[in-house]
Order: structure tokens, then sequence, then C-alpha cells
């Protein structure tokens, strides 16, 4: 991070040396009930959807939820958030993703110790999710999609470690200075979040195992959502470039997470899918072949005979 914009986040704030000379988080701050849930209202100016500000140092920050969908990201040192008993430490160049679900404490940081938290509303995420939508079968937008949902009662986080990352870093630190100075314009901050995002995407596999999900899973969960959806004509390589990684290292993904090759999933929900046309249709054997993607009439004969040990006739025959 540029330095003299990490020298204006090291700053101490009121705040801060309040926290300095009495030890204790002013809760007022952030909430007028007696649970502590951070209210949008107390940190986002009027008709915003979306804020910045550095997370307060120099003290535990205590148990607490958000009525909005919040991101951190660590520009300098270390932070350690505890959820639900996980404890996940970011480093510099972290990203973490938390929905209005997520309840979360973090451990006392120090001077050089900096994260940015983004205070946002779902509304700000239209952009953002408009540049995803030709990814919308993906790990990070289903997140988004769920964190969005009024009724989701889930509390779901993503964490990525993207340190290195140069076009993630120089994006978050234009939207930072963006929003701490106040003069940017929210389209062009949604325009940057969307291309942040997808950053994100091309880098699924940074998603930190103390996630929910680890990227790998997420990614396969993914692969065998395609492969459900599109069994017809399903191709590794199309779902390879959907995902942004090489069709080589899909097929890694795919067989470390379900023990399965691509190739074999899919030819069991081809099959799968003919039984059944053969069970409860009237539909005749070249046509059940079509229609779940087989073009070549003796592969697909050899290759029932091989996984159900009768003919497509004689399985028919047989569970008639």
């Amino acid at each position: 991070m540029r330095e003299e914009l990490l020298k204006q986040l090291k700053n101490i704030s009121e705040e801060e040396r309040n926290i300095l000379s009495q030890n204790k988080i002013d809760r007022s701050l952030y909430t007028t009930q007696s649970r502590f849930d951070i209210d949008s209202e107390k940190l986002l100016s009027l008709g915003k959807y979306i804020a910045a500000r550095p997370h307060t140092r120099f003290t535990d920050f205590p148990l607490h939820r958000h009525n909005y969908i919040e991101i951190m990201y660590v520009c300098s040192g270390e932070i350690t958030h505890v959820i639900d008993g996980k404890t996940i430490t970011m480093s510099a160049g972290d990203l973490l993703f938390m929905n209005r679900n997520v309840s979360h404490c973090i451990q006392k940081t120090g001077f050089d110790d900096i994260g940015i938290n983004f205070i946002i509303l779902p509304e700000f995420f239209d952009i953002p999710l408009v540049m995803l939508k030709e990814d919308r079968n993906n790990a990070l937008a289903d997140f988004l999609i769920g964190a969005l949902r009024i009724d989701e009662k889930r509390p779901q986080y993503l964490h990525f470690r993207t340190a290195g990352n140069h076009a993630i870093e120089n994006l978050m630190e234009n939207i930072i200075s963006s929003l701490m100075s106040g003069k940017g314009e929210e389209n062009i901050n949604q325009f940057t979040m969307g291309l942040i995002f997808l950053q994100l995407l091309s880098n699924i596999e940074t998603i930190s195992d103390d996630s929910l999900l680890s990227g790998f899973d997420m990614m396969a969960d993914t692969a065998l959502r395609y492969i459900n959806t599109r069994y017809q004509d399903a191709s590794l390589t199309e779902l390879a470039a959907s995902m942004h990684q090489s069709p080589s290292n899909m097929s890694k993904i795919i067989k470390k997470s379900t023990g399965h090759t691509f190739s074999e999933l899919l030819q069991k929900k081809r099959f799968q899918q003919a039984v059944v046309f053969l069970e409860d249709t009237k539909m005749t054997v070249s046509e059940i072949m079509n229609a779940v993607g087989y073009e070549n009439s003796s592969h697909f004969y050899r290759l029932f005979r091989e996984h159900y040990g009768l003919s497509p006739r004689e399985y028919r025959l047989k569970n008639k």
C-alpha cells in the first residue's frame, strides 16, 4: 500500500484516544440497542450505500453483529477475528466477507495493525452483480446473492488470502482513497468493487480453509451443479473458463474434492438421466442417447453395458 495512504490510516482517531485513556469501546457510537448489534445508520451518511472506516485499535472489539454486509481489508499487520469459536487471523492483503448474520469479536490490535471496514448496504451491489452476471454459477456470486437475501438466516463468511495480488491491492487502494476522502462517485466505487470481485474469481483458490468452505470445495460444488444442469453438452474447457482456471487445474480440483474425474462425473449423470428416460418414457434408445449428450451409438451402448451389465433395451425390459 502507498506509504502516504498508510500513514493517513495510521493516524490515531478521537475514538482511539479515548480508548487509550479508558480501555473500552464506546458502544453509543455503534448502536442504541442493549444487544451489541451495530447499526448502519450510525456509520453511513444519509443516502449513502457504502462507507469505509479504519478498524478501531488498542482494545478487544466485543462480540457483535451488524445489519449490513461487512468487508474487511487488512492494509498492514495482522487482525484476528473469532467467529463461532473459530479463530481467523488475517494478514496484510487479506479480505474477509461477512453477511448480516455473522457474530464475531476482534482481538486487540496494535498501532501498525491497520484494517479497513467497509459498511455496505445491499443496494450497493447492483452494479457489481451485473458485472458478475456471466459468472453467476460460482462460489463468490452465490455468496453475494445469499448475503443479499432478507430471509437468509445462516452466518456466511469468506476469507481470501490475496497478499501479493497487485491488481486487487491497487483496486483496494483506489476505493479506500475514494471513500476516505468523500470525493469519489458512488457508481465509480461500485464498478471498482465489481472489478475486485472479478479479480477474486480469477483467484478463487485463495479462499482460505478457515472459511465456511475451502475454495477448492466451492469450485467442486460449482462443477457438480454445472454437470447436473448441463449434462447434455457439458465441457471441461467451458467449465474451467467460467471459473477462470485452466482445464488441467480444474480437473485436478474436481478429482481432489470428489475422488472422480470430470468425465466420470459427467458419465454418471448422463446414465442416471438415461435410465429415467428408459423407465418412465417411450422414447427410443436413439432418442435417449441424443437427449443425454451421446452422438456415437456404439460408444453409448458399450459404456451402458459396462455400467449396468445390460444393453439399454434389456435394462428397459427388466425395469419397465
